[in-house]
């Protein structure tokens, strides 16, 4: 089990360490991926909420409503799995920086 050192951390230790993991390789390349969930994300909501408006305006079966809330859910964990993916990243950083 990993020790929750970067949660321990300050504010400032915090962000320096952030600073140093992504000026590294590992930290660009986790930067990316996060950026791209991210996005993937953003777009799940976007395309649920705009379903949900046509499915009202046309009155389509209420199967639609239930799609387009899976769909909102899926991007809603997509965003929260990126904080804690992140905060799990910071950590092994930190520990591995700290020995």
């Amino acid at each position: 089990m990993l020790k929750n050192k970067y949660q321990r951390m300050t504010k400032e230790e915090k962000r320096n360490l952030k600073q140093e993991f992504y000026a590294t390789s590992e930290g660009k390349a986790t930067k990316f991926r996060f950026l791209r969930v991210l996005i993937i994300g953003i777009l799940c909501i976007v395309y649920a909420v705009i379903m949900s408006i046509d499915t009202y305006l046309h009155g389509d079966s209420f199967m639609f409503y239930i799609y387009s809330s899976f769909t909102a859910l899926a991007g809603i964990i997509f965003i929260f799995s990126i904080i804690i993916i992140n905060g799990k990243a910071l950590n092994r950083y930190a520990l591995k920086k700290g020995k």
